[in-house]
């Protein structure tokens, strides 16, 4: 945790040159220690309260930041601070008889931990260490990761995000940002990423078949997923819907990020933050039961192994076995984690874990058709138009590894990351749209038996620190980031049925289709290597106690290899695709207002390659997402409520449109623009009330298209999006119940197929919760989801097939226990 506080003044910035010229040359000076830290004597008038808020009160008072985990100061109490005091014997008598002790890591920074235990099991207070070389520095540097852990804060709200590299203030980043803590993730029950990305602001979602789901952000796909900072393909057929057992939070940057990503659309990045080892013996676990036979379990023990408390571990296991309100699909899916870190030495920690995700399942992927004329044929949302012998296998394995080295102010930092995914998909199901009346129309479609395999490798290595220019400290980062992506997939074919038998939608038996044996010949195969490479850095210049300037690039190297192989074919040549040294450039300032308040604006851009060709034949330049935005955040209520506001607009440039002068080919003269605005409030309202809401409004549009011109660019993406949910404790002798309640509610959205357009009109789904205090280490809740029963899809493709239905009005009751 952080409190922020006013620092003292210094003199004005000069020689902006010469800060720039600086984050390429560093200057050895840069890393040495600093000082001992003189300390001023302020009158203090503090009550006696619990300790978070006594804390919150000195740092304010005194101009200092507090750096602890959250849950050591939970039910801790303190007699408060009358007098006059320097700000180490002001924070020692806070913190007297608490059990915690502190080390002054900055020149107006203090980092909380438990106090040394002696032999004899009483606590004693710890000498205080003054170090001038830390992982923390300067308003706007790096904060220790553990400053950004939600578990056990209760709340729904942090004041510190790691999905820049580094730990940083949401209010020190000039983009928007949300983040789903882990105390929403239990109280909501959110146990996959779909679920997480559902509550997050700005989000819509499309439902591509059991367990395949597609993130949409002002306009255009999610395509990128981070995990603790390294990014990766969010390729559905491998990630799917990463479980969030094992994950602290979800860390959502709206607008591009290509600066630490390279490419994908300028979209959002989505960072999944993984639970890192405990300090003490912690251990937790639950176990729900809902509609349609869901049920699921979660144990998750960590701590440490050593007396030191040098070597740590934690270990979240979780498994799921559930129907879906359709008549037929099942899934079985669990997941094992487990992670180290040590104390290599004192400025020296190494980090290893690995986890594996299986999953069994029978899915539908061919959804619901439309009518021929394209209405709507009112299928009961239980209906299943797939056979029942689908299957779907899955197969996820991830091993990664960390070292981070203090040098001074200074922090080095190495990433690898290894993962891969197999998975084996056997579908047949309905296509085609029916007659009305009738209800034929359709037949059979098979999607063959693809296998498909991935195999992913990153790497991430970077330097960041404080720089002192011209008397202010500026903060820099550089790195540099590399990864390959080898995949493969073939296609069978199935035994032959020419032409595939037709079928009544309406008297349509899943468990009468055969299984179509595959006949031992491939009919398509692919395998495909990408590889991408980048360095990076940026500068975060202190221009004056009120003004950072944030300044970055980004030289990318991609490279993409296609084998097709198509026995049809006498030659299908590869594909092979490159681009060197893309340059990305980065921009921003932030501005505080007060200490609690920040005004920012910022420019980013992203590129993507892309693999339309001119009539020469050479690959078109790659398509570029432009970001501009402006805004404002402000915490509240010492920090307890975030608030944001926030306007954008981005231009993808470089589109491939057809050549007018040349039919078969293209060129790069398409543009389209997504524009708008969005709120945010999230935290506490009041002591025992909790709150989470978000708003945005997006239009998109084509802007340069001979096809298109003006019309909208993603009409499946709602204009007004709201999504809030709120807990609140209830008071005095009823302090053990809590409720809650939600609303999600989205504007119209449709699709066009040929002649026909599909609409799914506004709507709004409410949900509730109610929960129990059974003890301080049991718990009890029922959520309720979709209240009102509403009737919706939340996927239209078209009139042949993929539509889908949204969830009706489910219940869950979860059991959760912590020690």
């Amino acid at each position: 945790m952080k409190l922020t506080c006013p620092r003292h003044p210094a003199s004005p910035a000069r020689g902006i040159a010469l800060a720039l010229l600086a984050t390429t040359s560093l200057s050895v000076a840069a890393l040495s220690a600093a000082p001992a830290y003189a300390q001023q004597a302020t009158s203090y008038d503090i009550a006696a309260g619990p300790l978070p808020t006594v804390l919150n009160q000195f740092a304010r008072q005194a101009h200092v930041e507090l750096i602890y985990d959250a849950p050591l100061t939970q039910s801790a109490t303190s007699s408060g601070l009358k007098g006059s005091f320097g700000a180490a014997e002001g924070l020692s008598r806070i913190l007297a008889g608490t059990g915690l002790t502190y080390r002054q890591t900055g020149p107006n920074m203090f980092t909380l931990e438990r106090a040394p235990t002696a032999d004899a099991g009483a606590v004693q207070l710890g000498p205080v260490r003054v170090e001038g070389g830390s992982d923390t520095y300067a308003s706007g540097g790096s904060l220790p990761s553990s400053a950004a852990t939600t578990e056990r804060t209760k709340s729904y709200t942090t004041n510190a995000v790691t999905i820049g590299k580094t730990v940083l203030n949401p209010r020190d980043i000039p983009q928007s940002v949300s983040v789903v803590t882990r105390q929403r993730i239990e109280d909501q029950n959110l146990f996959t990423l779909s679920d997480a990305m559902a509550q997050a602001t700005g989000v819509s979602i499309s439902t591509n078949g059991t367990q395949r789901n597609s993130y949409t952000v002002r306009g255009f796909e999610v395509g990128i997923l981070q995990i603790d900072g390294l990014p990766t393909r969010l390729d559905t057929d491998t990630l799917l819907s990463a479980d969030l057992s094992m994950y602290d939070r979800v860390e959502v940057l709206r607008g591009p990020n290509g600066l630490l990503q390279g490419t994908g659309d300028p979209s959002a990045s989505v960072n999944l933050v993984r639970k890192r080892p405990t300090s003490e013996l912690a251990i937790s676990g639950a176990v729900s039961a809902g509609s349609w036979n869901n049920y699921r379990a979660e144990l998750d023990v960590g701590g440490p192994l050593d007396k030191a408390g040098r070597l740590r571990v934690r270990v979240v296991g979780s498994f799921q076995d559930n129907d879906y309100f359709y008549d037929v699909a099942h899934q079985r899916r669990w997941l094992v984690y487990g992670i180290a870190e040590y104390d290599l030495t004192d400025t020296t920690k190494i980090t290893a874990g690995y986890n594996y995700m299986g999953s069994r399942s029978t899915p539908t992927l061919n959804g619901l058709p439309r009518a021929t004329t394209g209405a709507d044929l009112n299928f009961s949302r239980s209906t299943f138009l797939d056979s029942a012998l689908n299957r779907f296998r899955f197969n996820d394995q991830e091993a990664f590894a960390e070292i981070s080295q203090s040098i001074g102010r200074w922090n080095a930092k190495a990433v690898f990351r290894r993962a891969t995914g197999h998975n084996n998909l056997y579908s047949v199901g309905v296509f085609g749209a029916a007659n009305p009346v009738t209800g034929l129309g359709p037949r059979l479609n098979y999607l063959s038996n693809p296998d498909y395999r991935d195999k992913q490798t990153g790497i991430d290595a970077f330097l960041t620190g404080p720089l002192r220019l011209f008397g202010r400290d500026h903060t820099i980062l550089i790195g540099g980031t590399a990864r390959i992506r080898k995949n493969g997939f073939s296609y069978e074919n199935m035994s032959p049925v020419t032409p595939p038998p037709p079928v009544n939608v309406f008297n349509f038996d899943p468990y009468a289709v055969p299984e179509y044996k595959f006949n031992g010949v491939y009919s398509f195969r692919v395998h495909g290597t990408d590889k991408e490479a980048g360095i990076y850095a940026t500068a975060r210049l202190s221009i004056s106690d009120s003004l950072t300037v944030i300044l970055g690039s980004r030289l990318s190297w991609w490279e993409n290899q296609a084998l097709y192989d198509q026995p049809a074919l006498l030659y299908f040549p590869p594909e092979i695709s490159k681009k060197n040294a893309i340059f990305t450039p980065y921009g921003g300032l932030v501005f505080k207002v007060d200490p609690d308040t920040s005004l920012y604006a910022s420019y980013a851009d992203i590129f993507q390659p892309q693999s339309a060709t001119d009539y020469t034949g050479g690959i078109l330049p790659p398509v570029v997402g432009k970001n501009y935005e402006l805004g404002i955040k402000r915490g509240l209520f010492e920090d307890r409520l975030n608030v944001s506001f926030a306007l954008f607009q981005i231009e993808q440039t470089n589109r491939a449109i057809t050549d007018p002068d040349h039919e078969d080919f293209s060129v790069a003269q398409g543009k389209v623009r997504s524009r708008g605005f969005e709120a945010e409030a999230t935290g506490d309202l009041a002591h025992d009330w909790k709150v989470s809401a978000g708003y945005t409004y997006t239009e998109t549009k084509y802007i340069r298209d001979p096809d298109a011109q003006g019309q909208v660019f993603n009409s499946t993406t709602p204009k007004h999006l709201f999504k809030v949910w709120t807990d609140y404790t209830l008071p005095s002798n009823l302090k053990a119940w809590s409720v809650g309640a939600g609303v999600q509610f989205q504007t119209r959205f449709y699709v066009d197929d040929g002649a026909f357009r599909l609409v799914q009109g506004s709507y709004a789904l409410a949900n509730a919760r109610i929960a129990y205090q059974i003890s301080p280490n049991l718990s009890a809740s029922v959520n309720v989801n979709n209240i009102f029963d509403k009737r919706y899809y939340t996927t239209l493709t078209g009139i042949r097939r993929g539509n889908y239905y949204g969830e009706p009005r489910s219940f869950m009751i979860s059991l959760r226990g912590k020690y």
